[in-house]
């Protein structure tokens, strides 16, 4: 839907404002380009449009993850979610990708 694009658009817009979890350990694992989130105690914290953001453009596919260009990001994005026409963000998530 319209709000998995605005919120992936919204976070690569402002991917500085983000550490990735090489910024916060410098142990060399497969997640370390992967923007950290933060743990959240309450259901509201946690489900915010901030950390949602996050977990969306975590779960992207890395082709996308690695477009510098903010044009670029949107075009592909765009294809993929109507490639995987997505009905809920929880449909999103369980989209396995390879």
């Amino acid at each position: 839907p319209i709000y998995i694009y605005e919120i992936a658009l919204f976070t690569k817009s402002n991917i500085n404002m983000f550490p990735s979890n090489s910024d916060t350990h410098s142990y060399n694992t497969r997640n370390k380009n992967e923007l950290s989130i933060l743990p959240m105690n309450s259901t509201l914290c946690r489900n915010n449009f901030v950390n949602t953001g996050l977990r969306i453009y975590n779960h992207l596919p890395q082709h996308l993850k690695k477009t510098f260009a903010v044009n670029k990001f949107k075009t592909g994005l765009f294809r993929f979610l109507l490639e995987h026409c997505f009905y809920s963000v929880q449909e999103y998530f369980e989209l396995k990708l390879s």
